[in-house]
């Protein structure tokens, strides 16, 4: 018996492929992190955004800014600002078609841009390829954003992925840690 497995970019809407197709176009250094990276990973969860890593070098940003321009964003002058002076910079978008959103982050938890690249996966998505975070990174982002008592009911989904992810690629858990976690 044959068993066809799911594509973990399926979830991508028409408007989510479009961002990435523009940033592939004109060279936009980015990394799929959140949900769509546990989904590469091997945990065909439920998401409703794409989080991109991208990189906030000048020659990063002025490249951000033209995809930005170019998929009609009105407030690119204002995000690059946001990028440029914050080493955490996160901005949302929803282009009011739908109830799916892409976050553009500039960190990762402790991790900068160049440090999250250097063990990225590269996935074929269609005609694109596309960097993705390293299990072991995202199996330690999900273990901090658990610890994180400000992210409330998403630490739940962060507790999720993290069994999953664990279960998956035979890793021990800490139920140490996962108890911890839900008394706080």
């Amino acid at each position: 018996m044959n068993e066809q497995l799911e594509d973990p970019f399926d979830p991508l809407t028409d408007e989510m492929r479009a961002m990435l197709l523009k940033f592939r176009e004109v060279a936009v250094p980015h990394i799929v992190i959140g949900g769509f990276a546990v989904r590469v990973h091997g945990f065909l969860r439920t998401v409703r955004d794409l989080d991109l890593l991208v990189e906030s070098t000048d020659d990063s940003l002025a490249r951000l800014s033209k995809a930005l321009t170019n998929l009609g964003v009105k407030e690119v002058a204002n995000i690059a600002a946001l990028f440029r002076r914050s080493a955490k910079a996160k901005w949302r978008w929803r282009d009011g078609h739908d109830d799916h959103y892409v976050d553009l982050l500039t960190q990762l938890d402790n991790y900068g841009f160049a440090a999250v690249a250097e063990d990225s996966l590269l996935v074929s998505v269609g005609n694109m390829q596309i960097s993705v975070l390293s299990k072991e990174k995202l199996i330690a982002s999900k273990r901090t954003a658990a610890a994180n008592p400000k992210r409330g009911e998403k630490a739940l989904q962060d507790m999720e992925d993290l069994e999953a992810l664990s279960t998956r690629h035979g890793l021990e858990e800490d139920s140490d840690f996962k108890a911890r976690i839900l008394r706080a």
